[in-house]
């Protein structure tokens, strides 16, 4: 096996997703270091990106998409002379897996397959509804599974699914680069505090319903709410919310404007799949959390000592009641969560073992372990 390795990486995304950034751009540097060379090709551009979602810009959005996919047939052309392919989540935004069949069955190439999220779940667009699923043909999700080399999985609960379709995986969790999110200067941005929240216009809705708890500990404790990225107004009475549209250049500076931050999930079929890595991005900058105990995230939150985890409407009030009410509380889990993120999140290992997973595949090439989760973590 050559100790230089050449990787053309697809995503359906541009790095303005966090997908994107922090399942592959950010390692990419990195993975030089190893002997590896990858070109990242998004299916989307940064311009469709922050219009995707936009109702006012269906019609145009259809179009672009259809551009994004002749550009793809492009990559599918390139694709000959890398020796391995990796694809994050799935390399077209909609139809069926075409690209990835392709790579597979007429260049031979092996295909490593990154999955952040369980996209064989079916769910619904608050954009697009129905038509969206139906558009992305989610069935593709498990022919590309099989089709794939190796599975790297966003926790155990992917990497069991994985396996039950006979697909070799290994578990990486999303990381951010502790350097950079990091803990602000002291342990409170002033009075009152700040409670918030970062997420999209998909994962709105799990904020909304910790509502009622909201409004029954603003009329105890005064503090102020922050709404990152989420997409419309959030109606709380009695409530101080300050809302921002997320921005790549000032995503750091709002983890570190809050005190204390939220991650509630539904109790559902997708939100037991999540990478968890709101709960990691609040670690990593030493905010203590109160989170769902749903998935991933509730292991995270109690073996970092960062989280509080609440399953009803009294369990929210009270934990965040708690943690408004006793500094100390605050920065011992912040502290906490620092030191956990420090040891279980390094982005130099994790380059490591992606490196070796890639040139495992690039070497084993044609070779498939049917059942084979020997290495799954």
């Amino acid at each position: 096996m050559s100790d230089k390795l050449k990787v053309l990486a697809v995503a359906p995304y541009p790095e303005e997703a966090a997908s994107t950034r922090f399942r592959i751009a950010q390692f990419i540097p990195l993975l030089r270091g190893h002997g590896i060379d990858c070109d990242l090709k998004p299916f989307i551009d940064e311009r469709l990106f922050a219009r995707l979602y936009d109702k006012n810009s269906i019609s145009g959005n259809a179009t672009r998409i259809a551009l994004a996919s002749v550009a793809r047939i492009g990559h599918l052309i390139s694709a000959g002379k890398y020796d391995v392919v990796f694809v994050q989540r799935e390399a077209a935004l909609v139809g069926p897996p075409w690209f990835e069949r392709a790579v597979s069955r007429l260049l031979g190439k092996p295909i490593v397959l990154d999955l952040d999220d369980p996209l064989w779940v079916y769910y619904e667009s608050p954009v697009y509804g129905r038509l969206g699923s139906r558009v992305r043909c989610l069935s593709k999700i498990d022919e590309i599974i099989k089709r794939s080399s190796h599975v790297i999985c966003g926790n155990d609960f992917i990497a069991q699914y994985v396996g039950g379709l006979g697909s070799k995986a290994t578990v990486l969790p999303t990381i951010a680069d502790t350097s950079q999110f990091s803990p602000k200067t002291g342990h409170t941005n002033g009075e009152p505090l700040v409670i918030g929240w970062i997420g999209t216009h998909t994962t709105m809705r799990y904020l909304e319903s910790i509502g009622p708890a909201l409004e029954r500990l603003a009329e105890k404790r005064r503090f102020r709410f922050k709404v990152v990225g989420g997409g419309r107004s959030l109606k709380l009475r009695g409530i101080e919310v300050e809302e921002v549209n997320w921005s790549l250049d000032r995503e750091v500076e709002d983890f570190r404007s809050l005190d204390i931050g939220v991650y509630p999930l539904a109790d559902d079929g997708w939100s037991r799949y999540k990478a968890g890595f709101k709960a990691i991005e609040y670690a990593c900058c030493g905010i203590p959390f109160v989170a769902s105990p749903i998935g991933v995230v509730e292991q995270i939150a109690q073996e970092s000592g960062a989280g509080f985890l609440a399953a009803t409407q009294s369990d929210w009030f009270e934990a965040l009641d708690r943690l408004l009410s006793d500094r100390n509380v605050r920065i011992e889990m912040g502290r906490a969560g620092r030191a956990f993120a420090l040891q279980h999140y390094r982005l130099e290992d994790q380059a490591a073992r992606l490196s070796d997973v890639l040139f495992a595949a690039s070497k084993n090439s044609q070779k498939r372990h049917p059942g084979d989760l020997s290495d799954t973590e």
